[in-house]
């Protein structure tokens, strides 16, 4: 039942924080004043806002419910330098992910479902 409750609260204190990040943040005269910054420094430091874009798609690509990324990349970078950041973050994203999924997930995995990661650790071995 604490746990619950402990969720619950976190889940209510994180909707309230992003209600009020919301309103202060969420208007579009302040979108505007954003994006003119972003374009700014876009247009005087192009290879350094890439590769903040780089880094920054591969980290968000992380968090789960983060749609809509690669089309803002595309409105900010153009067509094909979205594209060319997105795929190449989204593999490196890909990678990093299934790396800790192997490493630090594998126990785990490996105590619930045994019998299933037998044939297939056999099936790997054996292809």
């Amino acid at each position: 039942m604490k746990r619950k409750l402990l969720i619950f609260a976190a889940f209510a204190g994180t909707t309230i924080v992003l209600w009020f990040l919301y309103r202060h943040y969420g208007t579009l005269e302040t979108l505007v004043q954003h994006e003119a910054r972003v374009r700014g420094f876009l247009s005087e430091h192009m290879v350094a806002g890439m590769f903040i874009g780089f880094l920054s798609y591969i980290l968000l690509s992380l968090i789960p419910g983060t749609g809509g990324k690669s089309v803002v990349y595309g409105w900010l970078f153009g067509l094909w330098q979205g594209v060319v950041i997105a795929n190449c973050a989204l593999t490196v994203a890909a990678i990093i992910t299934f790396l800790i999924s192997r490493s630090l997930l594998r126990e785990a995995l490996q105590s619930r479902f045994a019998l299933t990661m037998d044939r297939l650790d056999k099936a790997v071995q054996n292809d």
